[in-house]
């Protein structure tokens, strides 16, 4: 039997192999950072969407009285339903792009952790 020498075999690093090491704990602080860019973003989103939908009730008011159903007769105000619809959906799109920034924010730190 022929013993075979690990020494002459020329090892490569494999890149998808995790580094063994302590992870990193996540804080209350870090926690009220995430909680904080989550905040910040949602509401940035909200006062640009509600910014936005005035804008479109004003300069394009027959948009919002095509989508809305209403009984005929019935006026609607076309910059009050634009500011409330894109307060909404400016408030769930800053908090998706939150969220999104502490999973790239983690995955970062992740790897920052496995390179040490």
């Amino acid at each position: 039997m022929i013993a075979s020498d690990d020494s002459n075999e020329t090892s490569q690093a494999n890149p998808y192999q995790v580094a063994a090491g302590e992870p990193q704990a996540i804080t209350p602080t870090l926690m009220l950072w995430w909680i904080g860019i989550v905040a910040v973003c949602a509401f940035g989103g909200a006062v640009l969407g509600a910014l936005l939908g005035y804008l479109v009730g004003t300069w394009v008011p027959g948009y919002y009285e095509a989508i809305i159903y209403r009984p005929r007769g019935v006026a609607i105000d076309p910059q009050s339903i634009g500011v409330g619809m894109g307060a909404t959906q400016g408030f769930g799109g800053g908090a998706m792009l939150g969220f999104a920034l502490i999973v790239l924010f983690s995955w970062y730190r992740t790897r920052q952790a496995n390179a040490q």
